[in-house]
């Protein structure tokens, strides 16, 4: 289990996330939660997506899988989200669910809204 909270600035994230990725290198499964700090499509999150996959993208049921940049991934600001900063990524597991939590406790907790996932370990066959 990998949490982070990556930083403000696009060098710092890239090199944070290379060497997350590198320490990942012979672990599995793994998930990777936290405030990444970038949007869909940065260096970063591209760096992070070459060793896992995005959980809501690569869900157990075909049908409720959710394209990567779909806008009910945003998580800031907590009203009217309009960004996906914050991520929950896995490797070697089923994901069978992914919701970003829009409820008033929330938006008064954190500047951010809550991700919550739901994993098993894939079954043997």
């Amino acid at each position: 289990m990998y949490n982070t909270h990556l930083g403000l600035n696009k060098t710092e994230r890239l090199a944070q996330a290379k060497h997350i990725v590198y320490d990942m290198k012979g672990n599995n499964p793994l998930i990777l939660a936290g405030d990444l700090n970038a949007v869909v499509g940065e260096e970063s999150i591209t760096t992070f997506l070459s060793r896992v996959v995005d959980s809501p993208t690569a869900m157990v049921s075909p049908t409720a899988q959710i394209p990567l940049e779909h806008p009910s991934h945003n998580t800031i600001p907590t009203v009217n989200p309009k960004k996906r900063i914050d991520y929950i990524m896995n490797a070697g597991l089923d994901c069978h669910m992914y919701s970003v939590y829009h409820f008033s406790q929330a938006r008064v907790a954190s500047d951010h809204l809550p991700v919550v996932a739901d994993f098993s370990l894939p079954t043997i066959k």
